[in-house]
């Protein structure tokens, strides 16, 4: 029995693999890109429940705006497939969507000199996602290369309930606050945080293609401002 769960894992992670030769990340840089994220977000978030319809067909927040975001789409030759936004947080009055949900639970982490990130807006594309299953992975795969070039000490995870199960089995993340209204959905989230200063080998360990050279993450996340004391030790 454990031979064929290793085989299956194997499979697994070589079908994620083939998926990501086939499709490029890209930093969302252009104004035309990024009305593209917008309107695919509208159209994920809209099809699960998760907000209300409006007359734009676009999902755009704050926290887009803010110095620490960066919103990176995955493509499949000049479609955008999937998209997510992550936040880089390390002072205490730093901000993201996250933080202002759960500022109880992740306030002492910053005010404990932490580094974290918080990926966020996690997309697919419908038609996209039912040919090719593996996307998702994919495109979660920009989260553990956030983590990676931030040296993240915690990457937070805020999610429905029923994810719960994956991001323990995945990322080994624990259980750190209930489910509450959450910035721009009509669902609340709950809070999950990964130890990722800790567990970054098991992660990698346990899912390979979540693996990433500083040449990737450079690529992807290097115009995020970090602290010197960071980019001397990268």
């Amino acid at each position: 029995m454990r031979s064929e769960t290793i085989v299956a894992a194997s499979s697994f992670a070589a079908n994620v693999d083939h998926l990501l030769e086939s499709l490029e990340y890209r930093t969302i840089e252009t104004d035309a890109d990024l009305d593209a994220v917008f309107q695919l977000r509208y159209a994920a978030y809209l099809k699960e429940g998760a907000i209300s319809p409006n007359e734009s067909r676009r999902l755009v927040d704050r926290f887009d705006a803010l110095d620490n975001a960066v919103n990176i789409g995955v493509f499949r030759g000049d479609n955008l497939v999937a998209a997510i936004r992550l936040h880089f947080l390390s002072k205490p009055d730093d901000v993201s969507p996250s933080m202002a949900a759960f500022p109880d639970v992740l306030g002492p982490y910053l005010n404990a000199g932490k580094r974290m990130v918080d990926p966020n807006r996690f997309v697919v594309d419908y038609e996209t996602a039912r040919k090719f299953p593996h996307l998702a992975y994919v495109t979660m795969r920009l989260s553990v290369i956030a983590s990676a070039y931030y040296a993240a000490h915690v990457a937070i995870a805020s999610i429905r309930v029923e994810h719960q199960a994956f991001y323990k089995r995945t990322f080994f993340a624990t259980p750190a606050a209930a489910p509450r209204p959450y910035p721009g959905l009509t669902k609340n989230l709950c809070l999950m945080l990964v130890d990722y200063e800790k567990d970054q080998h098991r992660i990698v360990e346990r899912s390979p293609f979540y693996a990433s050279t500083r040449a990737e993450q450079q690529r992807l996340f290097g115009k995020i401002k970090i602290d010197r004391k960071l980019e001397a030790a990268a």
